[in-house]
C-alpha cells in the first residue's frame, strides 16, 4: 500500500522517535525510492544513520539533502553536527 508523502514522512519520524532506527531507515529508503528528489527523506535518513553510528553514510545523506534543498537550515544544522 502506498502512503501519501506526508503520512509516510510522519511514519518515518515516529519510528525514529521510538528508537526503531532500522525500521525508520528502511522507511526513509522506501520514501527515497518512491521520490528520489525528496530532500526531507534524505535529511531524515541522515539523522537515523547518525543514531546508528554510521557517520559517513549520514554525512552523505545530509549532503544529498542540502543539494536538493540548499535553503533548508535544519539540514545544514544536522550536517554541522556530523562534522
Amino acid at each position: 500500500m502506498l502512503m501519501p508523502t506526508v503520512v509516510r514522512e510522519s511514519y518515518c519520524v515516529l519510528l525514529g522517535n521510538l528508537k526503531r532506527h532500522e525500521e525508520a531507515l528502511a522507511a526513509y529508503e522506501q520514501a527515497i525510492r518512491l521520490d528520489p528528489e525528496n530532500a526531507y527523506a534524505y535529511g531524515g535518513k541522515g539523522i537515523v544513520l547518525r543514531a546508528l553510528k554510521r557517520h559517513e553514510e549520514a554525512l552523505a545523506a545530509q549532503e544529498r539533502a542540502i543539494r536538493l534543498n540548499p535553503d533548508d537550515t535544519f539540514t545544514h544544522t544536522n550536517e554541522d553536527n556530523l562534522e
